[in-house]
């Protein structure tokens, strides 16, 4: 790959893929260098012939941008929960799914606040599997899902703070949080 820079400066123009530098621009500043993904351009510079990552700066936020993409992907995606007495709800994340089973959890709060523990609440998984569930078992698959929100937004604090240049976003152990 072929890098045009300032030569005042440093900072590279552009790239051009290949050993050949355009006969047209032969009169620039070049330098060859491996073939390689270098992302935002204002963090390199030339120095003394030599390419340089000068500024982690602007890759670190294309990094964490990314990732917070990718929290929400996986949010959405979201979880397989087992529910004690009932089997196992496939949860779904989507800001109208956690607004659903919060209210959810909320009339299952109110019915336990009245002493009434045994009417059925109806929930619809991302399955399209319809549930019935007895308030306690509401409350727990509403604790179970932001549990699962809460880690994966843990786990991409953890991963913002991980090496942008080595770190692949989607590999899935890196977004694991356990049973």
């Amino acid at each position: 790959m072929q890098v045009c820079y300032d030569l005042e400066t440093g900072a590279v123009k552009f790239t051009v893929d290949g050993d050949k530098i355009p006969p047209a621009l032969a009169d620039d500043n070049w330098v060859a260098t491996s073939e390689v993904n270098l992302g935002d351009l204002t963090a390199w510079r030339v120095m003394d012939g030599v390419l340089v990552l000068f500024d982690l700066e602007p890759m670190r936020l294309a990094f964490r941008a990314a990732v917070n993409v990718k929290r929400l992907e996986v949010i959405t995606a979201g979880t397989d929960v087992t529910v004690t007495g009932h089997g196992m709800v496939a949860l779904q994340g989507r800001p109208e799914d956690q607004t659903s089973l919060q209210g959810l959890a909320f009339g299952a709060q109110l019915r336990l606040g009245i002493g009434d523990s045994a009417t059925l609440m109806d929930f619809l998984d991302r399955e399209n599997v319809l549930h019935q569930l007895v308030p306690m078992q509401m409350l727990e698959l509403w604790q179970m899902g932001a549990g699962f929100i809460s880690a994966i937004y843990a786990r991409s604090w953890a991963i913002k703070e991980m090496d942008p240049s080595t770190t692949d976003i989607d590999d899935p152990s890196l977004w694991s949080v356990g049973p």
